[in-house]
């Protein structure tokens, strides 16, 4: 499987989400209101690209972005990037995933932050005025 940067898959399948429903429906009828992108005469297949969610009424089947092209398309999970780069206008959603964080932390540096939010909790109060007083 060729490595590729989810996040910039997902926001262009977000962008582009009317022009892919277009070119792989099949002539199904295809409208965009607001933030939905509707397939089929009644609406029945709906991305809502605000949510990044898909639902397909019909089939009673649904799930994020990369669902939506795997059921536009009939794809597998591995060719979602390939797919999206051609609406996209490049090869760049085909790169190295996104670096994750180094999170290194010594056991003096958790222990002073334990005892910060310890003495945080201990001197809260409850707020005026409301039932927990």
């Amino acid at each position: 499987m060729t490595p590729f940067n989810k996040e910039a898959v997902r926001a262009a399948i977000h962008h582009h989400a009317f022009a892919l429903a277009q070119h792989y429906a099949n002539g199904a009828h295809v409208i965009q209101h607001r933030h939905e992108v509707r397939i089929g005469t009644k609406g029945a297949r709906v991305f809502d690209t605000q949510k990044g969610l898909y639902h397909d009424f019909e089939a009673g089947t649904g799930g994020d972005a990369f669902s939506f092209v795997q059921a536009l398309t009939g794809c597998n999970f591995e060719e979602v990037p390939q797919i999206v780069a051609q609406f996209a206008g490049g090869g760049q959603l085909i790169a190295a995933p996104l670096p994750r964080p180094h999170h290194h932390e010594d056991e003096a540096q958790r222990a002073s932050k334990q005892k910060y939010a310890l003495a945080l909790w201990n001197d809260a109060h409850p707020l005026g005025g409301c039932h927990a007083r």
